[in-house]
């Protein structure tokens, strides 16, 4: 009997130790507190974090190294100032990408996702056509004030961010095709749904997300977050970029003080 129970024992102890042990050699997390971190997220999250941990952390590492702005939260919430501006706007080529529009402007970096996503979607026989891009704290002003004239307020709320309260503001935000819900139903609408991802980019505003989102479903609405966050919202968050994206800002102080330096 003590002979067949000595294994069981020796795996309990090797358990107990790997759980007083790094997950990652980039954090200094160990499965326990991993653990009792995936315990306050919503279970299906949870349930995933706790199946691959590692790739959690690491994915998450690199996300912690995203270009300053890149992983902001934006929303009802969280706005920015009048004065917010993205410091390094371009213009968006012609060359490369499908424009409904000249004049339209985004952040440097998140070309190169931009027109490789655009790239992939055309050799799968999608055309990716961005219709609105970068807008100022004006603009926004201006098209909210206009929107209300026209419209009652209950739904330019759930359709038309305040000023500041816009993602396009961060300049990292797309709107492609026809910006109706016709777009989800269309070639190049159905590629984004399921790649999108794959080059950095999310849907912001989820089907029945409205409660947590504060905006109706905007098939056509598309931010960058860099490649790592956009893993992530996509095989560990659901799919719910604003709850990646209020996960990150809640817990980004704490991860930061628990990277590790690696040679």
């Amino acid at each position: 009997m003590r002979a067949r129970l000595a294994p069981l024992l020796l795996l309990a102890a090797l358990g107990g130790c790997a759980s007083r042990q790094p997950v990652s050699p980039r954090f200094s997390i160990t499965l326990r507190e991993l653990r009792g971190l995936a315990a306050t997220l919503p279970a299906d999250v949870s349930a995933r974090v706790t199946a691959e941990p590692r790739r959690f952390l690491d994915l998450l590492a690199d996300a912690l190294a995203s270009p300053a702005g890149a992983l902001l939260l934006v929303d009802k919430a969280h706005g920015l100032d009048r004065s917010w501006t993205p410091p390094d706007l371009v213009d968006l080529p012609r060359k490369g990408l499908s424009l409904s529009k000249t004049g339209l402007r985004l952040r440097s970096v998140v070309m190169a996702d931009l027109i490789a996503m655009s790239d992939g979607a055309r050799a799968d026989g999608a055309v990716l056509t961005v219709s609105s891009a970068w807008r100022s704290w004006d603009t926004q002003a201006a098209l909210r004030a206009k929107a209300l004239e026209a419209q009652p307020r209950e739904r330019v709320d759930r359709e038309l961010a305040a000023p500041g309260h816009s993602q396009h503001q961060l300049g990292t935000v797309v709107d492609l095709g026809s910006i109706d819900d016709s777009f989800a139903d269309t070639v190049a609408g159905r590629w984004m749904a399921a790649n999108a991802w794959r080059f950095g980019w999310s849907l912001s505003y989820p089907q029945g997300r409205e409660s947590e989102t504060g905006y109706r479903w905007e098939s056509w609405h598309y931010r960058w977050i860099g490649r790592p966050a956009a893993e992530l919202v996509h095989s560990f968050f659901g799919d719910n970029q604003q709850r990646f994206l209020e996960f990150y800002t809640a817990g980004e102080t704490g991860f930061r003080a628990k990277l590790r330096a690696l040679d």
